[in-house]
């Protein structure tokens, strides 16, 4: 299936200004150079994925059957995105390339949330992940 219309993947976005909620050309153009970063040390692979996988989109019912809600973030991207979300345990790329998302996503509708998110990005990028 091709990509959602209007959307990018990260790879996309090495080269691409935008796509979904992100608008890299709003964005402060160091920030967005290690933003790109991020997203090309990730391999090419792309499968649909979820977006914003977290505990608040995971309904479970009392006979266990899992429901996920809120796919406004739905695309194809690397599976990197949801697990991500699922598990603590990440190579240092993963975690970067994570971070770069959110932080870009996150820029114009939660600002602090974001600036939040390009410290931890930042900072992890410069101690390799440690």
């Amino acid at each position: 299936m091709p990509q959602r219309d209007g959307f990018a993947s990260a790879r996309d976005l090495v080269t691409a200004e935008s796509g979904g909620d992100i608008d890299l050309a709003e964005m402060p153009p160091d920030l967005v150079v290690q933003l790109r970063a991020a997203w090309s040390a990730i391999s090419l692979e792309t499968t649909h994925v979820h977006g914003d996988l977290n505990p608040d989109n995971i309904l479970t019912d009392k006979d266990g059957t899992v429901t996920l809600i809120y796919w406004d973030e739905a695309r194809r991207d690397h599976p990197l995105f949801d697990r991500a979300a699922l598990s603590d345990a990440q190579a240092p790329i993963a975690k970067w390339a994570a971070l770069a998302w959110e932080s870009a996503c996150s820029w114009w509708h939660e600002p602090t949330h974001a600036r939040a998110l390009v410290s931890s990005f930042t900072s992890a990028m410069r101690s390799g992940g440690q």
